[in-house]
Formats: C-alpha cells, structure tokens, sequence
C-alpha cells in the first residue's frame, strides 16, 4: 500500500509570476499570476490583514500595498 501516491506534488514557484509584480491587483492579475507560478490556488493579502500561518506549497501567497498593488510573491 502506497501512501504518498495521494499527496500531490508542489508545484509552486514564485519566480515564475515575477512579470505580475507592480500591477495593480485586479482578478485577471492575481488569476495570471497564480497561473504563471504553477500554483493550484492564491491568497491575496492586503496591509494589515490577519491571516493563517499555515504552510500551503501549492498556494501563491500575493501580499499587496495600500493601494492594491502587487509587491510580493511567496509560496506556502
């Protein structure tokens, strides 16, 4: 019986949605960006915003500015 076979790979790379940086992020960015790092989801975190410490690899984490412009990309 194999367990691992059932966890999916991470896919997550950051440095691939390196072009999104500085854009404004509006859906068709942040859907972009997701795409470009091979994520199989986003989180878009605004300034000030309280979220989950919780370890993702296939989640692109989006940190944006005040004014809703993109300035980070991590995965996790």
């Amino acid at each position: 019986m194999s367990f691992g076979s059932d966890i999916p790979e991470a896919r997550c790379r950051a440095a691939g949605a390196e072009a999104f940086l500085g854009r404004f992020a509006d859906e068709r960015a942040v859907d972009g960006a997701r795409a470009a790092s091979g994520s199989m989801r986003e989180r878009v975190i605004r300034p000030g915003q309280s979220f989950t410490m919780d370890a993702d690899p296939q989640r692109l984490n989006i940190e944006l500015d005040a004014t809703d412009i993109i300035r980070r990309l991590r995965c996790g």
